[in-house]
């Protein structure tokens, strides 16, 4: 039984979005799970410390390059939209990771530069949720992950003015910074 480091994003004890996958790998290893917030760099080099024989950085790729180097096997999990548009001498500095991927276009594109990818889908059963049922307004959610590429709150902002009839629910919290 392997012993595992899974980092994820601090916004995801709120959403459980990836909560499947660590329960996947709870399944058959014994996983210590980790939510990054601003302190990821001092935070990466305490689990970086503890001796785990694998790191699964999941939406946390700027991490896997510290991981390599301090000797670590890291399983990376990028999200197309906040990694899609990274270049290839990006991906190459992490060429000793193995990535699972669920975009078929990030898997792709990795697999033709040399890297060693697994394309995967999942899908939540729906029938284990609510239905949403009021429909009185019009709302959505923004998450602020990459303010620098203008998606921002002053975007959000226009997108919820009066004109368009539109609400939101926002939170700041960015990615965190690399080593």
């Amino acid at each position: 039984m392997a012993k595992i480091a899974f980092l994820d994003l601090s916004f995801h004890v709120k959403t459980k979005s990836t909560n499947f996958f660590y329960d996947l790998l709870a399944t058959r290893h014994d996983v210590d799970t980790y939510y990054l917030g601003n302190d990821a760099v001092s935070q990466a080099k305490d689990i970086a410390s503890v001796g785990y024989d694998i790191i699964v950085c999941f939406q946390t790729d700027n991490l896997v390059p510290y991981f390599i180097a301090t000797g670590h096997r890291v399983i990376c999990i990028p999200m197309f939209d906040g990694s899609g548009s990274m270049s290839d001498y990006y991906w190459k500095f992490m060429k000793q990771a193995r990535f699972v991927n669920f975009s078929r276009t990030l898997h792709d594109r990795l697999k033709r530069i040399g890297m060693d990818s697994m394309y995967a889908q999942y899908y939540l059963d729906p029938s284990r949720f609510t239905p949403v049922e009021d429909y009185s307004s019009r709302r959505f959610f923004f998450w602020q992950r990459r303010p620098e590429h203008g998606l921002d709150t002053k975007f959000a902002s226009k997108c919820s003015s009066k004109s368009c009839g539109l609400t939101f629910n926002t939170t700041l919290i960015g990615l965190p910074k690399a080593i």
